[in-house]
């Protein structure tokens, strides 16, 4: 039988600081700079999507690090679990304010994003790769080891995030101004005038 780790359950793959955890911060700072460039290039609406998405980037990436407490960076392990998470909390206070007025000003731009292009629908599942590693985190879906598939879920959601960060600043400008749902008057289906 093939075990993921040693006697000891440590696992090169799954473990603390193992491959799989060191990828998911790798894709996710891949995520935040991509988001924090198509902030920078964006107008409106989009600039504060962008920028909300690169704080939700941030702190993922903030979760997901993790240093040895004894080690050479143990100091910066422990500000990373108390006051650089209070310091982003209190910087995303008021981005994230920003961006729910913006929002609010156009309710249908983020659905048309995620829901109206590829790439947003690439997001939308790879947060649901993440919602079902937290499943296997939490023990709701029991498994032998399900530290190996929540890291496993956790890495291919964070790696679809960051594909789906790519987006063409153009498609997500075009996305926010097409309906989300056409009507079938507003189709290219003829209508019968007998």
């Amino acid at each position: 039988m093939i075990t993921s780790g040693d006697a000891s359950g440590f696992s090169i793959w799954s473990g603390e600081n193992g491959i799989l955890e060191n990828a998911q911060v790798l894709f996710l700072l891949v995520t935040l700079i991509r988001y924090l460039s198509l902030w920078a290039t964006s107008a409106e609406v989009l600039r504060s999507m962008f920028a909300a998405l690169a704080l939700i980037a941030m702190g993922c990436m903030l979760r997901e690090l993790d240093f040895d407490s004894n080690g050479p960076f143990g100091a910066f392990d422990q500000a990373l679990k108390g006051p650089i998470r209070i310091t982003v909390i209190f910087i995303a206070i008021p981005i994230v304010a920003i961006a729910v007025k913006n929002l609010l000003q156009r309710p249908t731009a983020a659905p048309r994003v995620l829901f109206g292009t590829g790439w947003g629908r690439l997001a939308i599942f790879g947060g649901m790769m993440l919602v079902f590693g937290a499943l296997f985190d939490r023990g709701i879906i029991p498994s032998e080891s399900p530290q190996d598939w929540e890291e496993g879920a956790e890495t291919l959601g964070f790696l679809l995030i960051a594909v789906s960060s790519f987006i063409p600043a153009a498609t997500a400008r075009s996305a926010i101004e097409v309906p989300l749902l056409k009507s079938i008057s507003d189709s290219s289906i003829p209508n019968d005038q007998s």
